[in-house]
């Protein structure tokens, strides 16, 4: 399917972001699965991984995804976080975790360097919103967005609205 061509602000506020959250952590939750690891992208995934962290107790690692206008993108190598190398430690059942999944590519590189890193028995990924036509199949979603007049760019609490002086 072909991207709209028009874009809309659609600004979330940190109620809605909380209200969204509660409602991944129940999806989350609901598979009683018991991860041993979250790894947020950086920067948007950040916020969405402190408090899946805090609430599932399990330790929080940050990977740095840089995307450039020409599609490519640049991974931290480096993760950063509590590793540890005694079997059954973090990083056997891993839930990846971002603000949202546009086409899929970032989570895809993500994906592919956490299996390579850690070689997990498992790995989950969780998303607050999904485009209707990422590539990327996300295990946990939120809200699905599917308006296909108009692209919809989430300006998420932590962002600001125009840029500091």
């Amino acid at each position: 399917m072909e991207k709209p061509d028009k874009a809309k602000l659609v600004p979330i506020s940190w109620t809605k972001f909380d209200t969204m959250t509660k409602g991944l952590l129940t999806k989350i939750k609901s598979v009683k699965i018991p991860f041993d690891s979250i790894v947020a992208i950086s920067k948007g995934g950040l916020p969405l991984g402190v408090v899946l962290a805090h609430n599932l107790n399990i330790p929080l690692l940050v990977v740095s995804a840089k995307r450039f206008l020409d599609g490519k993108i640049i991974l931290d190598k480096d993760f950063s976080g509590i590793i540890t190398a005694d079997e059954g430690s973090p990083c056997r059942r891993v839930l990846i975790v971002d603000e949202i999944c546009d086409d899929g590519v970032t989570m895809t590189e993500v994906f592919k360097m956490v299996e390579t890193k850690f070689k997990p028995d498992l790995i989950y990924t969780a998303v607050l919103f999904k485009r209707y036509w990422s590539k990327f199949n996300v295990n946990f979603v939120e809200t699905i967005l599917k308006n296909k007049k108009e692209y919809e760019w989430i300006v998420f609490p932590w962002e600001p609205e125009k840029p500091l002086e």
